[in-house]
């Protein structure tokens, strides 16, 4: 009679521990996937990451010579920058002009003709849309 009730309570015992270890696996793995999840979406964000700071140095290196900037605005949501200033000459307005159209980064460039209408001391405002694709991405290393 007692071989047969350790039969029973070892068959419940093993019955139970598969119950305990088969939750507890369910568990990890379940914990697994989530962790797996939230670095591939960590992943995901630091590849959607831009160098504002070279973005930013990339547009000023395409300013010639003859160009004073008096404002800079930079929409991190719509990527427009808005850069207004002063340029010495219409040609010079128009070489800025040539210069941020040849940008690869650039996708749209908007100078209003009203910014053409003086041949010297050229006030103006640019306002430029930036390709997300062509930015060059932020480092985190």
């Amino acid at each position: 009679h007692l071989t047969y009730e350790r039969d029973s309570l070892e068959t419940k015992k093993s019955s139970v521990e598969l119950t305990l270890y088969g939750t507890r696996y369910q568990e990890v793995k379940e914990d697994l996937d989530i962790f797996n999840q939230e670095v591939a979406i960590l992943s995901n964000i630091d590849n959607g990451l831009f160098s504002i700071q070279k973005t930013l140095a990339s547009i000023f290196e395409l300013i010639p010579e003859g160009v004073t900037i008096t404002g800079f605005q930079f929409s991190d949501e719509t990527l427009i920058v808005k850069i207004s200033g002063v340029a010495e000459s219409r040609q010079i307005l128009l070489d800025l002009q040539d210069q941020l159209k040849n940008a690869k980064f650039i996708t749209n460039v908007d100078i209003p003709l009203s910014s053409y209408d003086k041949k010297t001391d050229v006030p103006f405002q640019v306002n430029l849309t930036l390709s997300f694709t062509e930015l060059p991405q932020y480092d985190s290393n």
